[in-house]
């Protein structure tokens, strides 16, 4: 989905892609300035959000809110002719989402698993600034990125998620993944 100088459009596909770029170009700037990697960590769970969506395509995915919820079943039941607005549709908390790839066959050691939740937390901490600064070792931010790649390299790798509409959308995520997951090993 393209973005022109007038109107920003996204899907999660798109998300995917896009958050992937982004992380691959501040892992780079990160190893000049460790500040960029702030960046690099909310363009890795980005990217990972729009993946596990893309994968799986379904709103098993996805969360409701009640009233919404009732909506949908009446217009499965043929009993509604409107389906539920997007806007009352949400993404689940990080946690869940991410069970959402160990439900897919990835099986992260307890060390990675703690560092895509603190990749999490990262990213919670860089979008609810709070007054005082931070300050974080770059190596363990670097690590909490390698965890969301691993993660989404699973996705990419796994045969089954069929997410790509053509073969050069899947070669240039392949290419941004490898480079990404090179200089994430360069910090490391």
């Amino acid at each position: 989905m393209d973005s022109d100088a007038d109107w920003l459009r996204t899907n999660e596909l798109t998300e995917g892609v896009k958050g992937l770029r982004q992380a691959r170009e501040m892992l780079a700037a990160g190893l000049v300035d460790a500040y960029e990697l702030k960046w690099a960590a909310l363009a890795v769970v980005t990217s990972l959000q729009g993946f596990i969506v893309a994968v799986h395509r379904s709103m098993e995915v996805l969360s409701w809110d009640p009233k919404a919820m009732k909506q949908f079943e009446a217009w499965e039941a043929g009993e509604a002719e409107s389906v539920v607005p997007t806007s009352d549709v949400r993404l689940p908390s990080f946690r869940p989402l991410c069970e959402k790839v160990k439900d897919r066959g990835w099986q992260p050691d307890d060390a990675t698993w703690d560092q895509l939740m603190r990749l999490n937390e990262i990213r919670d901490t860089f979008m609810h600034y709070t007054s005082g600064g931070l300050s974080a070792e770059a190596r363990w931010v670097r690590e909490a990125c390698a965890a969301g790649l691993a993660a989404i390299r699973f996705l990419v790798d796994d045969a089954t998620s069929n997410v790509w509409p053509d073969d050069e959308t899947e070669q240039t995520v392949r290419r941004e993944l490898d480079v990404a997951e090179q200089l994430v090993g360069l910090g490391l």
